[in-house]
This record gives structure tokens, sequence and C-alpha cells, in this order.
């Protein structure tokens, strides 16, 4: 640094190697895992113990862990970002895989399981039950909420919050007789409420499957049939939370959104709109190294964004 070798960006980037195979940039990878999913939030979320008396704080933990060890295989092995909705395995416990109903997994330990061919879950971020528990409401699951994290969180598209007097209510019609999706298709058709429910549902819809500790169902709590086939809006289809995750990733949005979290937490600060230039050539440059974590933060801290600040008043 003192000799300006660094502003060479052949040495800056051989730096920035060196840095990401120290054993300690495992805590960036976790640190930046648990800001964009917000594990402290995660954390505090409670559930209703007669709906689901199976869910305490040691499942919490598990659920945790799970997503945790995904980041950092995703990281450590320098797989591409997509890998965080598709990596066909995930990291489970006897206890974990219990209540997700995957056999021969015994014991407290975490291991790496192997998902593929599995038609429920691929072990995709959508499937945790850190990323479930956080978007459900005590007593279900929330095809809204669901909708939109994914809209804010994978696509960077969040919706704009509800107008004024429009209360954000679960639904419409007669609710004994109508599944969750089917009070909402009500709710979505008041023409204040359908410009946002017509991009995050659907989304929730094909994740309906899933209640909100990760077990797998084909009824409601009501015992209604769960129908999960729905489609974007730019067309796409799905109906299961597995095809889904593979609409997900395959988007332009999602690939733009990666390097968009991954600028904003290496800045320190809201991305500016004469930040978008940044973020556009460094997910293009990550995409011809394989577009992995790694490649993205080499990109990020080798642009002029990253290594200059402006001028005070």
């Amino acid at each position: 640094a003192r000799g300006g070798a660094l502003n060479n960006p052949e040495v800056l980037e051989a730096e920035v190697a060196r840095l990401l195979r120290d054993p300690r940039s495992a805590s960036l990878v976790e640190n930046m895992a648990a800001e964009w999913m917000d594990f402290r939030a995660a954390s505090a979320r409670i559930l209703d113990p007669v709906v689901f008396p199976e869910f305490n704080d040691n499942v919490r933990s598990d659920f945790l862990s799970e997503t945790r060890n995904l980041f950092a295989a995703v990281f450590q092995e320098e797989q591409p970002l997509t890998s965080l909705l598709t990596p066909g395995y995930t990291y489970l416990n006897g206890r974990l895989a219990a209540l997700y109903g995957i056999p021969a997994v015994t014991g407290d330990e975490f291991r790496r399981v192997n998902l593929t061919g599995n038609s429920q879950r691929n072990g995709g971020l959508l499937t945790h039950g850190s990323f479930l528990m956080m978007n459900a409401k005590t007593r279900e699951p929330s095809p809204t909420n669901r909708g939109n994290w994914v809209l804010d969180r994978v696509l960077c598209s969040a919706p704009p919050p509800p107008p004024p007097g429009v209360e954000n209510a679960s639904g419409g019609g007669s609710g004994a007789s109508l599944t969750a999706r089917q009070q909402m298709e009500v709710h979505a058709r008041n023409p204040a409420c359908a410009g946002c429910h017509t991009t995050m549902d659907p989304v929730g819809f094909g994740l309906e499957n899933l209640d909100p500790l990760g077990r797998w169902r084909n009824v409601d709590g009501k015992g209604l049939a769960i129908d999960a086939h729905t489609a974007l809006p730019t067309g796409e289809a799905f109906a299961t939370p597995n095809q889904l995750q593979e609409v997900l990733g395959k988007t332009d949005k999602f690939h733009l959104c990666m390097s968009k979290i991954v600028a904003n937490y290496a800045f320190g600060r809201e991305l500016a709109a004469d930040d978008q230039c940044t973020v556009n050539k460094v997910t293009a440059e990550a995409h011809k190294k394989g577009f992995s974590l790694r490649a993205i933060i080499t990109e990020i801290i080798k642009s002029k964004n990253f290594r200059s600040r402006k001028a005070g008043a």
C-alpha cells in the first residue's frame, strides 16, 4: 500500500485471492449471509406452540446451521451463486432430517446430504426452515410474505408498500371453505391490491407444499388440497419449490441482485444510481469466472467505486 502497488490490478487481485484463502474469510461469508437472510429476525421468530409443538430453540438453531453450512460450501468450493437455489444437497443432523422426513441421517452433527432426484426439495434456500419459518404467520404459512421476500432479497424487485387505506389482509371470501391461494386470489381482485399481489403471490403459491417448518404437505391446515401450479408474470411456469428455484436462478434479475447485495455489503452503504454501471460490469465479469461469490467480491474490490470515495463538501 505504501508503495502504491495496490494500484496495479494484478497485484490487487492477487492480494484479494490471498485474503479470501485465509480461513478467517469465513466470517465475511457468515456476516454477509446473516445480513442478507436476516438471521437476527429469524432468531426471534415465534410460532404458535399449539400448532407447531415440534418447534423449539434447538430446531431454530438447526434451521440457521443448515443455511450457514450451505453458504460456506458455496463460497469455499467456488460454486456459482445459483447453487444457493439449486445445490442438490443440504446439511442436516438427525433431528432436522427427521423433521423434513429425510431418512438415514442420525446424530447431532451436521453432515452433507445428497438430495439429487428428490422431487420435494433440492436443498435450495427456499426449502430451508430458516426462510420458511421467518416468512410465516404464527399459525400458518404466508404466500404473500414468502413472495415479497423473494422479490426483495432474491430479485431486488421489492414491491411498494400497500397504499393507504388498504388493509394487508390474508384474503377475502368465506375463509373456512377457501385455501390460502383462493383467499389471496379474492383479495387480489381489489384493483388497489392487484398490482403488488400479482407479482408477489405466484412465488408464494409455488411454495405452498412446504409448511413453516419445511415439512412437505399435500393439504393445508384446513384439510383442503394444495394447488401449487402457477407462473411468474413473465410467463415461466412451475409447480414445486424445486422448479421455482430453477426458474429464479436463470433470470438476469437474480444475477444482478446477487451482485447488488455483495456490493451493498462491500460499500457499507445503500447503492446509489451511479453504482449501477459498476454492478452491471461486476456481473458481466464475474460471469466469465463462473459467477462465484469469490469472483463477485474480486470484481467489486477492483472497481473504482470500491477503491474511491467522494470528497466531502
